[in-house]
């Protein structure tokens, strides 16, 4: 009987052996992913104050997005650079951005309810022609007379004392313009001079007047609702991208639909301008598809080294599929990439990739049983029972698809560039105006493979109760070593004060 149960105790000691590097293995699995969980935190904490970043946010939590655009633009404002932030209809960005910035006086909001929005301030004559002909699309493409043609138009507006304004050419009345020029000339309001050159573009440029009047058309069908009317030209509180940039403030446009490409191009030719003469900026693209415009596309493939991108998206990979490979152009731009919960697989899938992979232990557990006759004479075959344990390496991703498609709402992944590390945290409040300290690693413990069978420990207490205590100190948790083994020294401390109790009474 004993044999037996000492046989069951040395099994029972050898499963937990297995249990043990198994429990060893999946650890370093766990450590190996370098996937680490902090304790919740303010997202805002993750966006750097002390330098600025090409950032991308994708993801279905919109409010951890607007919220990250927010932090980037204000930090970007306070260490002294011009922000462009360019949206669809996001009034809860904007609302943010006024918080943010309502000691500040540097901050331009325009949408519908503030229309003062315009793309020729500051310009003279050849440049707002050179900014309408790189500028026009497919529909209204302008060829270089069409240039000289807005010259005319734009000469003839200052020498009427009217600052040249988009809301100007888009009330230009092209088929009254060589009377027009003429009556002026003759009250003496424009000296013959300067008539005859306004008369001789205006001819110059006829055969692209066309051209030149349905790209204001639809300029004003697009940019209609957010383009500076006469009062706010004249109060001096309109606004452009490439004047903001000269300020150093912070301006957010909503450009009401992404299918607004004239508009787009508009916005984004200011931009390439301003990129051309040197100068630094933060650009943020909030969930603006990357093919809603051709501009767009080329000027984020391209984007100066000398400036900074926030891209943020419900689903980046979604907004750039149309343009090849720019996806991957800008995680690889990226100092910083925020990764909320996705429904699409295959976008999941692209940042899984995105975060790579680790070499994982792989455990194979394989069972073999077999019945065999060890003599002619036995009738019952013997049995055997081996569980062969083998392990593999193999590469696996850090971040599977289906844990970013089933992520909490709240949680973020962060990956930062120079950290090895993929930073896992529930985000809580916070304000971009505050600075946070990074918060504490959370401890995770690896999976256990430990078992506690309460039926084999009463019948090994039936039977030899100090095995009872042995199997419990091997198969517990570290709670459970504690009690089973103060248990097995007091079992151990009675049966040898009864053994001496005992032989001292027969010696008596």
């Amino acid at each position: 009987m004993l044999g037996l149960i000492f046989g069951f105790i040395r099994r029972i000691i050898e499963r937990s052996r297995i249990r043990r590097q198994i429990r060893n293995i999946n650890r370093q699995n766990e450590e190996g992913k370098h996937v680490v969980e902090y304790h919740d935190a303010p997202v805002e904490t993750y966006v750097s104050k002390e330098r600025i970043e090409n950032i991308i946010a994708s993801g279905n939590n919109k409010y951890i997005r607007d919220r990250v655009s927010c932090a980037a633009a204000y930090n970007a404002y306070k260490l002294g650079n011009p922000v462009i932030v360019l949206h669809c209809g996001n009034e809860q960005l904007e609302h943010m951005l006024e918080d943010a910035f309502s000691s500040e006086s540097g901050l331009h909001i325009v949408n519908g309810t503030n229309k003062n929005y315009d793309p020729f301030l500051d310009l003279d004559k050849h440049q707002i022609a050179q900014l309408v002909l790189s500028s026009a699309n497919d529909s209204c493409k302008i060829q270089h007379n069409g240039g000289v043609y807005i010259k005319g138009l734009t000469d003839y507006l200052l020498a009427r004392s009217n600052t040249p304004c988009a809301s100007s050419y888009i009330r230009c009345p092209h088929d009254d313009m060589w009377r027009r020029v003429g009556e002026h000339a003759r009250n003496g309001d424009i000296s013959q001079a300067v008539a005859k050159e306004i008369n001789d573009q205006i001819s110059m440029g006829l055969v692209e007047r066309g051209n030149v009047e349905q790209y204001f058309r639809v300029l004003n069908s697009q940019a209609g609702c957010i383009l500076a009317n006469r009062e706010a030209m004249n109060s001096d509180s309109a606004i452009s991208i490439r004047r903001a940039i000269n300020k150093n403030d912070v301006i957010a446009i909503d450009v009401v639909s992404s299918s607004n490409d004239l508009l787009l191009n508009v916005l984004v030719q200011e931009i390439r301008d301003a990129m051309s003469g040197g100068r630094r900026f933060v650009f943020i693209l909030d969930s603006i598809p990357v093919d809603a415009s051709e501009a767009l596309g080329r000027l984020l493939r391209n984007f100066s080294n000398r400036c900074k991108f926030v891209y943020t998206s419900y689903d980046t990979y979604s907004d750039t599929i149309g343009t090849e490979s720019l996806f991957d152009t800008l995680l690889g731009k990226a100092n910083t990439v925020f990764v909320t919960q996705h429904d699409s697989a295959s976008s999941s899938e692209k940042f899984s990739k995105y975060f790579g992979k680790y070499q994982k232990v792989e455990i194979n557990n394989t069972i073999t049983s077999g019945d065999s006759y060890a003599t002619f004479d036995q009738i019952l075959p013997g049995s055997s029972t081996a569980n062969v344990y083998s392990m593999q390496h193999v590469d696996r991703p850090r971040v599977e698809e289906s844990e970013i498609t089933g992520l909490e709402m709240n949680r973020v992944l962060i990956k930062k560039e120079g950290r090895n590390d993929i930073i896992s945290v529930r985000c809580s409040n916070g304000s971009p105006v505050e600075t946070y300290s990074e918060p504490r690693r959370r401890q995770v413990n690896a999976p256990s493979t430990r078992t506690f069978n309460w039926g084999i420990f009463i019948l090994l207490f039936i039977f030899f109760y100090p095995a009872a205590f042995v199997y419990g100190f091997i198969t517990s948790g570290r709670r459970g070593k504690i009690v089973f083994g103060i248990l097995t020294l007091v079992g151990v401390a009675f049966i040898i004060t009864t053994t001496v109790l005992e032989y001292s009474g027969l010696l008596a």
